[in-house]
């Protein structure tokens, strides 16, 4: 069990040095390896908006298997969705032309990634490849972060109707373990989730922080967790920076599902529902205000 968790945590840090090389927000200087880094950034940088829309629930060349690669994270069973999304240069040249565009533009341009992620909701729904295709859900999970950032209105929408798939995914997949003719048992394919509860209170509590400044919103849900009476009611959270020209352009705070009151996200019970209930009702009645 010992060297279980050993090796977890090697693969742990490894990837988590890996990402952090391969995505620094400034190209890499160093030589060639066998994925090229600095091409790939390059790329990434010279597409149009509708290239990267269309390239980013790809694989696109093995840059989206060396992303998924970055959810492995932790030796506590718990996947991390939101640090490769952040690493993510594909989404982050897309916020980019976002912030750069008119109105009418910008409009038009979130309709296509509210069209990009239903037609991925779809193909997860119907499609059992599709149900378990990683690069497609991390692909819309960066539509989803964007639109957030965007303030779409449709925002609400898109995630109920995630959920509800995600529903409809656990029930046509229910993993049933089964004993094979050998007397071994076996367990029947569950595709893992293709978004989660920490996911989901990652992206509104971005929105909170940008609304309310970083102390107001730690304040706000750590009043949540007290009212709930949520053990340990303290929270793991991680500075996360995007830089431009080697100068702070955004700091994104996360919110660990590694312990504290964040642990209770990652257990799909009542207390982490409620959570993320309570975030989300503040942010819409914000928007409302």
């Amino acid at each position: 069990m010992r060297v279980k968790k050993w090796m977890a945590a090697c693969v742990g840090v490894f990837v988590a040095i890996f990402l952090n090389g391969l995505f620094a927000q400034e190209p890499p200087q160093d030589g060639q390896h066998q994925f090229d880094r600095v091409a790939k950034f390059n790329e990434v940088r010279n597409r149009s908006f509708d290239e990267n829309l269309k390239a980013i629930t790809t694989d696109d060349g093995g840059l989206g298997n060396i992303l998924i690669l970055g959810t492995m994270t932790n030796t506590v069973g718990w996947i991390d969705y939101f640090q490769p999304v952040f690493a993510d240069p594909r989404m982050r040249r897309m916020h980019e032309h976002l912030a750069g565009m008119d109105d009418t533009s910008r409009q038009a341009a979130l309709s296509m990634m509210v069209v990009a992620i239903r037609q991925s909701l779809e193909a997860m729904k119907t499609d059992d490849v599709a149900a378990g295709d990683f690069c497609l859900a991390h692909g819309a999970r960066c539509l989803l972060l964007l639109l957030c950032d965007y303030d779409d209105p449709r925002l609400e929408e898109v995630i109920d109707q995630w959920l509800e798939v995600r529903d409809f995914i656990k029930l046509k997949f229910p993993g049933e373990i089964t004993v094979d003719e050998n007397g071994k048992r076996v367990q029947s394919y569950r595709p893992v989730a293709s978004i989660d509860d920490v996911y989901l209170y990652n992206v509104y509590f971005q929105k909170l922080v940008r609304l309310k400044g970083r102390q107001d919103a730690e304040r706000q849900i750590m009043e949540h967790a007290r009212l709930l009476d949520v053990y340990e009611p303290f929270w793991f959270i991680k500075p996360l920076t995007w830089t431009t020209d080697g100068k702070t352009a955004r700091v994104f705070a996360v919110v660990l599902g590694s312990g504290g009151a964040g642990r209770e996200l990652t257990r799909n019970g009542i207390l982490g529902s409620e959570l993320l209930k309570r975030l989300r009702e503040d942010v819409a009645k914000m928007d409302s205000e």
